[in-house]
């Protein structure tokens, strides 16, 4: 797998999401996309994982990152192991999309990745979404979808799957809005 290739780089943007169920024996899984953003500090950046609202539900729940383990001789992941963060109330971490209407949040994991901490990752730029011609995302468009859903994913190499779909009529309205955070 050549890591300097963006579409080889995207499986490590991704990070995937267990929120223990009350009967500790179930739970609910999900995806988050790791994404840099310019903190206040001017020159500073945070790592941010973005995902749903109704992903997260109660942020002062327990909540289990599965990052990406990173080799320790080099700079490439440990393709099939995992470097856990269990975090049992991340409510002080967690930020809501202000409008009510758009299903995302994120947390601020800045704390829990990085080398320091065993994780191999790629993070989005927001540059990424700055280069998007919105006007061009238009119903029946080819898309690719990269993720964990249903808990389904390459448990051998600890990789999300990737699919391919068109997009919906709905899926259209307000998409630009969908990225904004303060």
């Amino acid at each position: 797998m050549d890591l300097n290739k963006f579409e080889n780089q995207v499986f490590f943007t991704t990070v995937r999401i267990t929120i223990p169920n009350d009967d500790l024996r179930t739970s609910s899984v999900g995806t988050g996309f790791l994404v840099n953003v310019p903190l206040r500090k001017e020159g500073l950046t945070g790592v941010f994982l973005v995902s749903n609202k109704h992903v997260y539900g109660d942020s002062r729940r327990t909540i289990v990152l599965n990052f990406h383990k990173k080799r320790t001789d080099v700079d490439s992941p440990d393709l099939g192991s995992t470097a856990p963060a269990v975090i049992a109330d991340f409510s002080a971490h967690y930020y809501e999309h202000p409008n009510p209407d758009i299903d995302l949040a994120c947390i601020n994991v800045s704390a829990f990745t990085g080398e320091e901490n065993g994780v191999y990752s790629r993070n989005l730029h927001d540059e990424f979404f700055n280069h998007t011609d919105y006007s061009r995302i238009l119903p029946g468009a080819d898309i690719s979808f990269i993720g964990y859903p249903d808990n389904r994913f390459d448990a051998i190499h600890n990789l999300p799957i990737l699919r391919k779909g068109y997009l919906a009529i709905n899926s259209c309205t307000n998409i630009r809005s969908a990225y904004y955070f303060p």
